[in-house]
This record gives C-alpha cells, sequence and structure tokens, in this order.
C-alpha cells in the first residue's frame, strides 16, 4: 500500500523465509530490496570450515538487490556462501554514551551503596543464547578470592518480567546473596539512563555465544569501560 521506492529487512532468516519471499520471487516489485541479516554465529560444516548456509537461505537472500552485515564476521560469513555484501558496523551515540565526570561517578555510587566496590556490570535480555546462568557462574568464580567485587545487572531478571531464566534463584544457588553480592537493575528505565548505569561500573562482562552484534559491548566501551567477553561470532 505505502508503494515504498526502498525496504530493507532486518531479522533472522528463518523468520524472513515465512513471511518475505512472496515479495522476494515477485518479479515485478518496484522497490529495491536492502535485507540486512542476523548473523550470530558460526553454522555446521563436516570439512569444518563453519560457513554454509542451508541452500534454501542462500537462494533467498541472493534475490536482495543489496546486501548489509552489521560486522566483519557478518560480511565473512555471507561472502563464504556467494552473497555479496557490504559491511556497515553499528555505532552508538557518542554524545550521549560516554564517560561521566568523576564527582558524579562518585555520586551514583555512593547513592547505590557501591561504595569503594569493584563493580561488574551486565546488560542483555535474559534469554539463553545470553548466557545469563554463565553470567552468574562467571561472577561467583571472580568474586572467590576477592570481598570487594559486585555484580550489577540490568536485565529482564525473572519470568514475571519477561525474562526466560530466574536469575534470582540461579544467583543464590551459585551462593550469591541478592543486593550484596549481586544487584538487579530492572529494564524499563530512560534509555539516556543508561549511562549511568554503566558509568557507575569498573568493568563489562559479556558472557553471549550468538550475537548479530552485541551493542551493549560498545554502549560500554563509548562509556570508558573495559570489556571482558567472550571470542564467539561478533
Amino acid at each position: 500500500q505505502i508503494q515504498p521506492e526502498i525496504l530493507i529487512t532486518q531479522d533472522d532468516t528463518r523468520n524472513l523465509l515465512g513471511w518475505f519471499e512472496q515479495f522476494a520471487d515477485d518479479k515485478s516489485r518496484q522497490f529495491h530490496w536492502i535485507n540486512y541479516p542476523v548473523v550470530d554465529g558460526y553454522v555446521w560444516q563436516k570439512n569444518g570450515s563453519k560457513t554454509k548456509w542451508p541452500s534454501n537461505w542462500v537462494e533467498f537472500m541472493k534475490k536482495a538487490d543489496y546486501t548489509v552485515a552489521m560486522s566483519e564476521f557478518g560480511g565473512k560469513i555471507l561472502k563464504a556462501n556467494g552473497i555479496e555484501n557490504t559491511v556497515i558496523p553499528h555505532g552508538v551515540e557518542t554524545e550521549m554514551f560516554k564517560p561521566i565526570p568523576p564527582e558524579i561517578r562518585n555520586t551514583m555510587r555512593t547513592n547505590n551503596n557501591l561504595g569503594d566496590k569493584f563493580v561488574v556490570l551486565g546488560v542483555f535480555k535474559n534469554m539463553s543464547r545470553k548466557m545469563p546462568d554463565k553470567w552468574l557462574q562467571t561472577l561467583r568464580l571472580f568474586k572467590e578470592d576477592k570481598k570487594d567485587v559486585v555484580g550489577v545487572i540490568h536485565c529482564n531478571p525473572a519470568p514475571e518480567f519477561g525474562g526466560e531464566f530466574n536469575m534470582f534463584q540461579i544467583a543464590i544457588d551459585y551462593g550469591l546473596e541478592i543486593g550484596k553480592d549481586i544487584i538487579f537493575s530492572n529494564v524499563g528505565i530512560p534509555r539516556q539512563a543508561m549511562v549511568g548505569i554503566y558509568g557507575m561500573a569498573d568493568c563489562f562482562l559479556h558472557t553471549g555465544f550468538g550475537e548479530g552484534f552485541g551493542l551493549p559491548v560498545i554502549e560500554a566501551m563509548a562509556c570508558g569501560l573495559p570489556v571482558v567477553g567472550t571470542n564467539s561470532s561478533t
């Protein structure tokens, strides 16, 4: 109905196949199709190259007029499947995401009972591929011989808040005392307030194993935090 000149699609390919295939096959379509696919990990291939996708995915994606990858990793996987692409990395608003002044940081830490603790921050959606249980496990192992470490997680921490895991229970099972060893900051605050969340921390921990990009990683970097992350996907 809108009759666009350009249409950009951004979704998992398995989802896109379900609703967009009819448009991709329409030889009379008037719009240019730019596909901006999610490439969130290696895929299986018996020769060990781990790059080969299902043929129906590949043939579908080749019908796009242009393909844009959001990371060099994604571009590499696409190219290995014969899909030419342009890499345009994700970015953050550096006027918003930047280090906060020390005096404001100290006040915020004091107001949140963080004092001189070493604060490990996590920002993610509570879902399996973000590995929330591994985040808590990593914190528990890191704290083993340290008394001044506290974890802060900004997420939807339990099913009643839209999460997949009951992170309160997992934390307790790992021997972490909620409110002392681990603090949960629930989702729903204004986006600009996230700068303060990042600014209060000392380092950022990212345990997700399958990311199309992982925006919190570069938000944390822009705010001056050192990042500890996996070497999986992007």
